[in-house]
């Protein structure tokens, strides 16, 4: 055991081995969803987890309220996924949104607080979004048809976002033989996702360490706004592999990693 003094100061835990994310059998099973802003102006990603094909949509004002109809509208065009994946940020954990996910029967599962890593999916896609939207501006051309030329350019497996989401090529400023309109293996796909998810998780895991589990009752430290491990807690459940609720010594819960 670990002196007070020690605890206090000790260093950040050691990195978990990855847990990916389950692989997706078909477009539109999965999706993350995040905001983000660009020029100050707000913005709404969804991301399919099986194509990588991401919606944007601008938000005059990003409310609950602002997100649900757009996410409405994105789901009117490619059906209802089966899970939507998002972090906790006030516009996805409000009544509103529950409403919404009970209304529309999907499930919504969100990231640990302050553990974005678990969301690097939709993450990613924000930054290439945004890496469009300032080249796109930076030569006074147009966003959206430089998003098209991005649902069109094929990814590492050699398949557009598009061909994987929609199972064809679309017409965009990139040349494409009619002849080329044909279904695509899904099986293949299936098989590609799953080696590329081990060979993520192998280089990820160099330098991990699987940390053992809680249980009910156990006596914890958790980092505070200046990550130091300062604050004192009892957890109370397990919330989602790996995160906990914890009661602080001020008997508020909170969600910890």
């Amino acid at each position: 055991m670990r002196c007070q003094i020690v605890q206090h100061v000790f260093g950040t835990n050691p990195k978990f081995p990855l847990k990916p994310h389950p692989v997706t059998q078909r477009p539109y099973q999965k999706v993350g969803a995040d905001l983000f802003t660009c020029d100050q102006k707000d913005y709404l990603i969804v991301t399919d987890y099986y194509s990588l094909y991401p919606e944007v949509c601008g938000l005059s004002k990003a409310t609950a309220e602002n997100v649900i109809v757009c996410m409405k509208s994105i789901f009117s065009r490619h059906g209802v996924p089966e899970e939507v994946f998002t972090d906790n940020g006030l516009q996805f954990s409000n009544a509103s949104f529950k409403a919404f996910a009970d209304s529309w029967e999907f499930f919504h599962n969100t990231s640990s607080p302050h553990f974005p890593q678990s969301s690097g999916l939709v993450e990613k896609s924000v930054g290439i979004v945004k890496k469009i939207m300032c080249k796109a501006k930076d030569c006074g051309g147009d966003f959206y048809k430089a998003l098209l030329a991005y649902h069109s350019s094929p990814l590492e497996c050699g398949y557009s976002p598009a061909y994987l989401l929609l199972g064809r090529r679309i017409c965009s400023n990139l040349p494409v033989k009619d002849d080329l309109l044909y279904t695509w293996d899904g099986e293949e796909m299936r098989q590609f996702k799953e080696k590329q998810q081990t060979k993520q998780k192998m280089y990820f895991d160099r330098g991990t360490q699987q940390l053992p589990e809680l249980c009910e009752g156990d006596s914890v430290r958790f980092k505070d706004n200046t990550n130091t491990w300062t604050q004192k807690g009892i957890v109370i459940k397990q919330a989602q592999p790996r995160s906990y609720h914890i009661q602080t010594e001020e008997s508020r819960v909170i969600w910890r990693n």
